[in-house]
């Protein structure tokens, strides 16, 4: 196993190693940026598990996934097996476990799953349609136009968790409502007794107030039947789990207190990001515990997410709360040099409602002010560049220019082995609509540059010649002109003689497209206009008989698009994830209503366009070897050598208008008050730009845009006189056009070059399971297509997905009840969840679903008595998650339905699988079930390594026909699954991709045309 003592191990500082000596009660840590606080934290777990705590008792709760994946694999690296004991969770995924631990505590149905983003929105949109809102909406025909802005209120009114009663009384108490409405009323009163008629701007206001109470009333009528189609769907969000959690610890002590005391000791990460329902959970946790040890990790000077939910007033409220809490500051920081620490030290000083600043809590001593410690850094210190321009178009090109300087420079950073790592380059901004500009110069230099943020389908070529395509195939008479686009382009692309004559004919028939191609003869190249025809009506014809996923699926495929894109190497990636884009907002759709069409697929994009809705690739988690683009609120948690802040405007800072809703039930502040908030939040936000940067730092700004004049923000106007390297452009009418040259001139891009850094880091990112493995064994160019790129274009069986889901769900409620209660449910109970559970989830028909109300009960009647007759005292575990087993620095994940402890202490380990059994013979190497061998193999020594418990035998269920086949593996079986492991691993990572060596696996493959075109 790797581990990381194979480098120079580090010791903690002093402050750090305080934070770990101390196990017991109430411990905050505050950790300014760059201070090491996950490697206090791993520390401090690392020395309670030696110090005997059980790693069982431990919980750590953290703000993100990537957090808590990143936190999860360094204690393992740092601690071994142990270490996996640990339970590392998010908020959501903590109160997810909760609910599948205790379901007798929560009325949930079977088969209940978290609701995707596109759900979302065709939820909205099918509530907006019956509550039909007249004043957020007001008669007009974009109705749809705020759906994805409803769906943030709606949840947020969910997270309030009030009654209706407890929300309209909000408008008699807020300040901006009734009070004021009745204050006018009674001043125009008073005005009018006076003979004073100028009153238009008093009644004005008091219609905005009226609108705004209406809008409030509306917004309660949309949450409550939005709600209710989620539970009529089977769907829940992320707030529903921490709600459903929180009801469940107020309605009953004893079942808080049983949660709370799995645990001896809780660690919070990001503790200045949670929420108010995630700081509920905590409190709860901490106050039904028997021994209340809590530890938490935070900085009051990072607090940037407001907008979703965070208090900026957190740790003030756990001091309150806990007032003996131990208060320790690190000091000590390893990122940055002192040049940049003491600038944004003396920002961020600027703002007074900083904890440092508080009176109240003056006892902490507490003390922010860092020192930089790292060696190597230090020795880079240099001044921080301001620079002044005259025009905005000027700051553009310098910056462009000075990275394409850079990268071509001895200065360029470097990975250890000597090649360029442009990712430790970053542009920061506010908004992304200006790194689009950047991005888009940054190409135009031949400079890989990575925006993480997904980009509308609609602005992407490959989904718009698919969604194009779709409204011609629904109705080609009213879609001629989408057809004016298609046929020159990839991969129709017609002659053009052929096209000219279709053209004219058009304008003097007025007949559409596909009628004139069918009519017209003397083509130049009939080939193309035959296929086009052929192809056509084949998929009409297909899409009248399949689902709409399948549908949309063989239009990508059938008509070649698919392999278009992936042989076309500009913006290939791009265009990729169009695809994957398009095909998972079909299957969403399908999965929330399976008889849902493609002409409501098309209708459905077609609102979205028309409503400016966006529908986005999905950002990416990796980090390319690329200058990075980012957000402020996107760079945290990052760090980089060079970090460029453009645009440090009053208008684009202090000056810019928050045009969000403001709820009824917000707290409403004083101007002042309000001022000094608003000024707090962005000095926060400012600082943790500055703070990105490792030693070179560059803050610029324009005299004016667009012509008209800017000045620097008021935050940066303090330090006119501080040691800057300073700089100043200025600008005249003359130096326009040069600019503008400078703005649009463009090398040719290396489209290719980028495409193969993007798959290597994404390969990186590889996590094996048992189904991956064997999907990569199987065919690794589909699992290339399949799992890296992350194209999913194979038919898919919902119907039979529901229902393996759901008999799942029986089983293992059913063990757990039965470990609660000491007695499994009966047949009846269970005959009776599981017909809640199949009229709950949305089948493709109605005799679909009555074929598995069949197969379900002949699981009861053949399975369940002999399922139900096994001790319970002999289950030792079902749905057991393998998470993170380190195999040689790679890790694997899984997860095992159900564990059986023998009398000898050995285990069985099974999978449940519904379908025809097969013989044992066929699970072995070589047989046709090689894969189900595989899958045994991984299970036993994945648990082994990481529980160090022996299996004795390993086993498939087939659940239907009450069939049991098992397996007593042996070493060399182990041997060989971990062999098999680290091949596969090894092979991803140097890009092996050939296709199956067995031609009849080919046949039906939806990935054939492209792997013809060996690409790869």
């Amino acid at each position: 196993m790797q581990t990381e003592t194979a480098k120079p191990k580090i010791k903690p500082n002093e402050r750090q190693q305080q934070a770990i000596d101390i196990q017991n009660g109430q411990v905050m840590l505050l950790a300014g940026p760059g201070t090491g606080k996950t490697f206090t934290v791993i520390n401090r777990i690392e020395q309670m598990i030696e110090n005997g705590v059980d790693a069982s008792t431990i919980l750590c709760l953290t703000f993100s996934d990537a957090a808590a994946n990143e936190m999860r694999q360094r204690l393992i690296k740092k601690i071994g097996v142990k270490a996996s004991s640990v339970d590392v969770y998010t908020y959501h995924s903590f109160c997810n476990d909760v609910i599948k631990q205790y379901p007798e505590q929560f009325s949930l149905s079977l088969g209940v799953r978290l609701i995707t983003e596109t759900e979302k929105l065709a939820l909205m949109k099918a509530t907006i349609d019956e509550v039909n809102p007249q004043i957020f909406v007001p008669n007009r025909a974009d109705k749809y136009f705020y759906a994805k802005s409803f769906v943030g209120y709606v949840e947020h009114l969910k997270s309030l968790r009030i009654s209706k009663e407890e929300y309209l009384s909000n408008i008699d108490t807020n300040p901006t409502l009734m009070p004021m409405y009745n204050a006018i009323e009674a001043e125009i009163y008073e005005r009018e007794q006076n003979g004073k008629t100028q009153n238009k701007g008093r009644y004005a206001k008091l219609e905005t107030i009226k609108k705004n109470i209406g809008k409030a009333k509306e917004l309660w009528d949309l949450k409550e039947v939005y709600a209710q189609k989620m539970v009529e769907k089977n769907l829940i969000d992320f707030a529903d789990m921490i709600c459903f959690v929180l009801n469940a610890f107020e309605e009953d002590e004893n079942f808080k207190e049983e949660v709370s005391n799995k645990y001896r000791y809780f660690l919070v990460d990001e503790y200045q990001d949670t929420n108010e329902l995630q700081n509920k959970i905590i409190f709860n946790l901490v106050d039904a515990n028997n021994e209340k040890n809590i530890f938490v990790v935070g900085d009051d000077d990072q607090i940037i997410y407001g907008f979703q939910g965070a208090k900026s007033d957190n740790i003030e409220n756990f001091l309150t709360k806990y007032p003996e809490t131990k208060v320790i500051c690190l000091e000590e920081n390893n990122r940055s040099t002192q040049e940049i620490l003491d600038f944004s030290y003396k920002l961020v000083s600027q703002d007074p409602l900083r904890l440092e600043n508080n009176e109240t809590f003056k006892k902490y001593n507490i003390s922010k002010k860092l020192v930089a410690k790292n060696a190597k850094i230090i020795a880079k210190e240099r001044k921080i560049r301001r620079i002044e321009f005259g025009d905005s178009l000027q700051e553009f090109n310098y910056i462009v220019e000075d990275i394409e300087k850079l990268v071509n420079s001895e200065d360029c950073p470097k990975n250890e082995d000597g090649t360029k790592n442009l990712s430790q380059i970053a542009i920061l901004c506010r908004k992304n609509d200006v790194l689009h500009s950047y991005s888009e110069m940054l190409k135009g230099k031949n400079i890989p540059c990575q925006l993480n943020e997904g980009k509308s389908i609609f602005n992407i070529r490959s989904t718009i010649l698919i969604y194009y395509y779709m409204c011609v195939l629904c109705n080609h008479t009213n879609a001629t002109e989408k057809l004016y686009s298609l046929l020159l382009a990839e991969p129709f692309k017609i002659n053009l003689e052929d096209y000219n004559e279709l053209m004219k004919q058009h304008n003097i028939t007025k007949l559409d497209f596909v009628n004139l191609m069918r009519q017209l003869k003397n083509w130049k190249e009939p080939q193309k206009i035959e296929k086009f025809l052929n192809t056509y009506k084949e998929l009409q014809e297909f899409a009248q008989a399949d689902d709409l996923r399948n549908t949309v699926i063989e239009i990508i495929n059938r008509t070649g698009i698919l392999t278009a894109f992936y042989a076309n190497k500009k913006n290939r990636t791009e265009n990729l994830m169009g695809i994957k884009k398009i095909i998972d907002e079909a299957t969403q759709l399908s999965k929330i209503e399976p008889t849902t069409s493609l002409q409501d697929f098309v209708d459905y994009l077609k609102q979205s366009l028309d409503n400016e809705i966006p529908i986005c690739i999905d950002k990416s988690s990796i980090v390319q070897n690329a200058v990075q683009l980012t957000t402020y609120h996107g760079s945290k948690g990052r760090e980089f050598e060079y970090v460029y802040l453009p645009r440090l405007t009053a208008k684009v800072w202090e000056k810019q208008t928050d045009n969000g809703y403001k709820y009824i039930t917000d707290e409403v502040l004083e101007d002042e008050e309000a001022s000094m908030k608003k000024d707090s939040d962005l000095l926060k936000l400012l600082f943790v730009g500055i703070t990105r940067a490792k030693y070179a730092l560059t803050l610029s700004f324009a005299d004016a845009e667009e012509e008209k004049p800017q000045q620097i923000t008021k935050y940066l106007a303090e330090f006119a006189d501080y040691p800057f390297e300073s700089e100043q452009i200025p600008y005249n009418a003359e130096d326009f056009t040069h600019e503008f040259f400078r703005a649009i001139s463009r090398d040719v891009f290396d489209n290719q070059k980028a495409f193969e850094a993007e798959i290597r880091e994404r390969v990186k990112q590889i996590v094996l399971s048992p189904s991956r493995l064997n999907d990569y064994l199987a065919c690794p160019r589909k699992f290339f297509y399949l799992k890296v790129l992350g194209i999913d274009v194979e038919e898919s069986n919902w119907d039979s997905a529901n229902f393996g889901t759901i008999i799942h769900g029986l089983l293992e409620n059913a063990v757990r009840r039965a470990k609660k209660t000491g007695v499994y449910p009966t047949s009846d109970e269970i005959r009776e969840e599981l017909t809640k559970g199949l009229e709950e989830s949305a089948f493709s028909s109605d005799a679909i679903k009555e074929k598995f109300v069949k197969l379900g009960n002949n699981v009861i009647e053949k399975y369940y008595p002999k399922f139900s007759e096994i001790p319970v005292s002999r289950v030792d575990e079902v749905e057991f998650s393998l998470r993170d087993i380190d195999v040689d620095g790679d890790f694997i994940t899984g997860k095992i339905d159900r564990i059986e402890k023998n009398s000898d202490g050995t285990y069985q380990l099974y999978d449940y699988k519904t379908g025809s059994a097969v013989s044992e013979n066929q699970i072995a190497i070589g047989g046709t079930k090689e894969n189900y061998f595989n899958q045994l193999c991984f299970y036993k020594y994945a648990f082994e390594k990481l529980t160090d418990k022996k299996v004795a035998q390993t086993g498939i269920i087939y659940v239907e026909e009450n069939v049991t086949r098992e397996k007593t593996l042996t070493t060399e079986d182990m041997t060989y699954i971990e062999n098999k492991i680290k091949e596969v691993y090894e092979n991803i990572k140097n890009l092996k991709f050939n296709p199956s060596c067995d031609p009849s696996s080919c046949k039906f493959c939806q990935y054939q045309q492209m792997c013809k075109l060996d690409l790869i």
